[in-house]
Formats: C-alpha cells, structure tokens, sequence
C-alpha cells in the first residue's frame, strides 16, 4: 500500500522547488541590475520583458503562483 503522506510530500517538496526558482530569477534580475548600476548607463530598461513569457518555463504561468 502506497502512504498517503508521499502526496504530500512531493507537493510541498514541488512548492520548494518552485520558491527557489523564483529566487533564481530574482537573484539575476538583482545581479543584472548591479551591474548595470556599474557601468552607470541610463538604458531603458526593456530586457524585462521577455522574463513575462519565460517564467513559464519555470512552472510560473503568472506571477509566482505554482
């Protein structure tokens, strides 16, 4: 008989998951704007964009919901 707790687990195991690719995102939007802040350029700034579509890639259809 399979436990019933193993659902769970992977779920909260799959949440985890989930928290620490949005971090990994956040990280690099951080370190891409530090070194922006470096160079000291006034750019606009439009290479948010294309992170919208490709946080589907990282199971986050939209905003951070999983």
């Amino acid at each position: 008989m399979e436990d019933p707790a193993r659902l769970r687990r992977e779920y909260q195991l799959a949440v985890l998951q989930h928290q620490h690719d949005f971090i990994d995102l956040t990280l690099y939007q951080v370190r891409a704007k530090r070194q922006r802040r470096r160079r000291g350029e006034r750019r606009r700034r439009n290479w948010v964009r294309p992170w919208i579509g490709r946080r589907r890639q990282f199971g986050m259809a939209n905003g951070g919901t999983p």
